[in-house]
């Protein structure tokens, strides 16, 4: 196991700890003194409206017209962009970075992205190319991708609060407290065996 691995999942098994622990503390909590447990996750439960917060995302925006220069700008760029990624190689970067020519996953990863850069450069030069010489083509083509969607409809019934397992946790506390006190406890046992373990 190379040592970003390690860090990774010793800070993974710390937080899954950590979660472990707080939900011993909620357990304790509902099993010792409920109407304080109740209180502090009654001020937790706090509703926030997404749609107040995401309303200035949603309202459509007008960028204004592209013209030939930036159609030749998009293309040069991509072009070039396209012409240094395409033969770079990831075992190459792989060793530069240091990660350790023995990960597999890192030269994925690499090999992954560096072909998603390529494909991205590649719809540049396309849309360059579109934008001086076919711009009649492209307004059709930005008339259609600049259509406008609303994603508050779209998730209509998604920004309610569904709290089943609050209201039975209200009518039982004692006994929500011991299920939540119980599996915590094995949670974070287990985790700290695991964690003890690197």
């Amino acid at each position: 196991m190379s040592a970003l691995q390690q860090i990774l999942l010793t800070a993974l098994l710390a937080f899954l700890l950590a979660g472990s622990l707080f939900g011993v503390a909620i357990g304790a909590g509902l099993l010792a003194r409920s109407a304080r447990a109740h209180a502090l996750m009654s001020a937790l439960n706090r509703w926030v409206s997404m749609r107040r917060v995401l309303r200035p995302v949603e309202l459509p925006r007008e960028s204004g017209k592209g013209g030939r220069g930036l159609g030749v700008l998009l293309a040069a760029a991509g072009g070039y962009s396209l012409f240094v990624l395409a033969p770079a190689s990831a075992a190459r970067v792989v060793a530069a970075l240091r990660i350790g020519s023995a990960s597999p996953l890192a030269l994925i990863a690499i090999e992954s992205a560096k072909w998603l850069l390529v494909v991205g450069c590649a719809v540049s030069v396309a849309i360059g190319i579109m934008m001086v010489f076919l711009p009649r083509a492209w307004r059709v083509l930005e008339e259609r991708a600049n259509r406008w969607y609303s994603s508050r409809r779209l998730a209509l019934g998604g920004n309610d609060m569904h709290v089943p397992l609050e209201r039975l946790a209200d009518m039982h506390p004692r006994a929500a407290g011991g299920v939540i006190l119980a599996l915590s406890i094995a949670s974070a046992v287990a985790t700290a065996l695991l964690l003890a373990r690197f």
